[in-house]
């Protein structure tokens, strides 16, 4: 059960570290600088792209045990890396302002339970 643990603890500690790389480059970022800066564009969703792809490889059993739109990251990523000529900048700095907040401070609190399990 540990080795499942550190392992469910080592994918979202992808996700907190990916999130903190969009902050940190985001940092002082206003929409319309945003959409000008083609690099950070790709940057962030790079990142978005990991955070995906983490929670898809979180085991069946925990996502299902925590109650949160799983499909959400999920599908964020799936939009970004197969309609990436579709994708409006504008969802992307939002879904950074508005989302990744919370989902940081639900990801922390998933390690530590999952640290005490």
């Amino acid at each position: 059960m540990k080795e499942k643990a550190n392992y469910i603890i080592f994918r979202l500690k992808h996700i907190i570290k990916a999130i903190d790389m969009i902050d940190r480059s985001m940092t002082d970022v206003t929409v319309d600088s945003f959409l000008e800066d083609e690099v950070l564009q790709s940057a962030v969703c790079y990142q978005f792209l990991i955070i995906g792809e983490a929670v898809r490889n979180l085991p069946v059993e925990f996502t299902e045990k925590h109650d949160y739109p799983w499909y959400k990251p999920r599908s964020f990523r799936n939009f970004l890396a197969h309609e990436y000529f579709g994708v409006d900048m504008k969802m992307v700095y939002y879904t950074q302002q508005k989302d990744m907040p919370g989902f940081r401070t639900y990801i922390n609190e998933l390690i530590e339970k999952t640290k005490d399990e």
